[in-house]
């Protein structure tokens, strides 16, 4: 999980605001990835991850820290 997000650290620094997208629908996600790419300027840069589900999205905030979580509601966990 490590590997897949940024350290702590790197919330200190000047670089992409990092959202965690927790998503079950593989089509989801890639909508999100795909509108997040089309638009190309953003005002702000960000680094999508993505989780297909709750568990593993608190292993990952566990050990990583994101600015903000786009969270499917229908989530079965």
């Amino acid at each position: 999980a490590a590997s897949a997000c940024a350290c702590r650290d790197e919330a200190m620094l000047n670089l992409p605001l990092r959202v965690l997208v927790v998503e079950d629908d593989p089509v989801h996600a890639r909508m999100v990835r795909l509108q997040h790419d089309r638009d190309g300027e953003w005002p702000v840069a960000l680094r999508l991850t993505h989780v297909s589900s709750v568990a593993a999205a608190e292993l990952l905030l566990a050990e990583c820290q994101f600015e903000a979580v786009l969270l499917d509601l229908g989530l079965a966990d």
